[in-house]
């Protein structure tokens, strides 16, 4: 019989070797080990990478126990053989750098299997494992996993380069083999053609550049909204409302100070008080990286803030207008599940998500999983621009050129997502 492989050791019940007599139609163990060429080709048009720690490409071969797949460790520690009896003595030390590989779309890499089977038995030091030659005519798998996207890794050369694998997004496939075959080939399986995403009939797929899939293809969108709206300050410049759970600031007066500190940008307003005293105020917003609007010092504007908090944490909004004219100056709504900026609180600009995907991500925190990423579509009369999560362009209006952005337009996929939906958006007046 098969005895089982230890995936880790001591992680599985010992159980015993019996090596069976050689007879016709037997699954027989070699005399000396077949080595298999394990070669991971990726067919699709994007780049995947894989963990490359220890060289396996991602790749680990498994065997059937009893109807179950068990991988094994290739190439144990000498300590933890069978052979060793140093017992106590011998030290393994650690699991050695992590490394993560790239493999271009198109491309293709490879690694070899020696061919040998680890499997649990024991020796006078305990648990070990036996070395054991695969027989050629039975069937083993090799399990691919890869992912489309990572980040805080360069790959200037292509190569692997020290890193830690992500937990998230993984995508795994199997193919059956034989060690008597001498090799295998293994890799992402390719969607079938779509125009759109109802055209896709696969759990989670998506219709990505012509193609169906589960996966996220490598993209430059946003993993997180990166705009935001601080609570203001007020020292009597606002008038407080309230408006079912949110909080309204509205007050008139002159911006006296607009400053950024980093990607910050720091507004101060001001308007005399009834005892000729001036009554100040501030709001602050952060934008991502590469984005930014302000107001001019010394505008005479209207300011209203909407402050959602008590209802989604961090969801705010503000607007500023001319105070003599009502012409939109800027505008910002991080829209932390619904967007507290109308198009009428935006105008002349109007605002519209696409309804096709362009791209996803898999969030770190499991309870939101995927997140879809939608264009945007600014509008203003007859002009409109479409802006993909996390870019900004310019629109023309009658009343002026306007820099619009669309920090992140995004629908998670999670069901216990405390935010579905995010639809952070901004809106600056550029030039008259």
């Amino acid at each position: 019989m098969i005895a089982t492989p230890l995936p880790y050791l001591r992680a599985t019940v010992l159980l015993f070797v019996t090596v069976l007599p050689v007879v016709s139609g037997c699954m027989c163990s070699p005399a000396k080990p077949m080595a298999v060429t394990v070669r991971v080709k990726n067919d699709s048009k994007d780049r995947i990478f894989v963990n490359d720690t220890n060289g396996r490409l991602g790749v680990s071969i498994q065997r059937n126990v009893s109807g179950d797949w068990f991988s094994f460790t290739e190439n144990p520690c000498v300590c933890d053989a069978c052979s060793n009896q140093a017992c106590g003595s011998c030290a393994c030390g650690d699991a050695g750098v992590a490394f993560v590989s790239p493999i271009e779309g198109s491309g293709q890499k490879e690694r070899t299997w020696d061919g040998v089977v680890q499997i649990s038995s024991n020796n006078t030091c305990g648990e070990c494992l036996e070395a054991q030659n695969a027989p050629l005519n039975e069937t083993f798998r090799a399990e691919l996993c890869y992912v489309t996207q990572i980040r805080g890794l360069s790959f200037p050369d292509g190569g692997r380069v020290p890193g830690e694998f992500p937990n998230t997004g993984t995508t795994c496939v199997q193919r059956e083999f034989h060690p008597g075959d001498g090799i295998v080939e293994i890799g992402p399986i390719r969607g079938s053609v779509c125009t759109t995403t109802a055209d896709c009939k696969g759990k989670d797929e998506l219709c990505l550049s012509g193609s169906c899939t589960a996966s996220c293809p490598s993209n430059d969108f946003p993993a997180q909204p990166q705009l935001a709206v601080g609570s203001p300050d007020n020292r009597g410049f606002f008038n407080q409302t309230a408006s079912g759970d949110d909080q309204i600031f509205t007050g008139t007066g002159t911006v006296t100070s607009a400053s950024f500190t980093g990607q910050t940008l720091k507004v101060q307003v001001t308007r005399p008080g009834t005892a000729g005293d001036m009554l100040t105020g501030e709001f602050t917003v952060g934008f991502p990286v590469g984005a930014g609007g302000t107001v001019t010092q010394g505008a005479m504007v209207t300011v209203r803030l909407i402050d959602g908090n008590t209802t989604q944490p961090g969801n705010r909004a503000v607007s500023v207008r001319d105070s003599t004219t009502g012409a939109l100056l800027f505008a910002a709504d991080t829209a932390l599940g619904t967007r507290l900026l109308k198009d009428a609180d935006i105008a002349p600009v109007t605002w519209a998500s696409a309804t096709s995907a362009a791209g996803c991500n898999f969030d770190s925190n499991d309870a939101c999983g995927k997140v879809q990423h939608f264009a945007a579509k600014f509008t203003s009369g007859t002009t409109s621009v479409d802006v993909d999560s996390g870019k900004s362009s310019l629109l023309m209006t009658t009343a002026g050129t306007y820099q619009v952005l669309n920090a992140f337009n995004g629908v998670y996929g999670g069901t216990r997502c405390p935010v579905k939906e995010i639809h952070s958006l901004g809106v600056w007046i550029s030039s008259r």
